[in-house]
């Protein structure tokens, strides 16, 4: 029976529209009922895969960042190597010890 409700729920049926014949009026108000049901599945379908994509897009992103992460860090190591090399030995012993670098 719940079937029977749900679809009459869904075309709009009342209990006295299943008494009377079949007419135009009654065919096109079923109509509308199913084109703003179909309007609505088409809806759900779009949003579901909008947000596939957003998940896969954010997979990308975090992927490219833990790459990019690698060779930034290697990137800032060089840079430190080249800085401290211009630093005097003398100099450079005495910062790390002082814990400046």
């Amino acid at each position: 029976m719940k079937i029977i409700e749900l679809i009459k729920k869904k075309l709009g049926l009342n209990e006295a529209d299943l008494d009377k014949d079949l007419d135009l009026n009654s065919v096109k108000k079923m109509q509308m009922h199913l084109d703003e049901m179909a309007d609505e599945l088409i809806i759900q379908s779009q949003q579901k895969e909008a947000e596939l994509k957003d998940a896969e897009n954010q997979a990308w992103i975090k992927k490219v960042n833990e790459g990019r992460a690698n060779s930034k860090r290697v990137s800032q190591a060089r840079q430190k190597i080249r800085h401290e090399a211009r630093i005097n030995p003398a100099r450079l012993r005495k910062l790390k010890a002082e814990g400046k670098l």
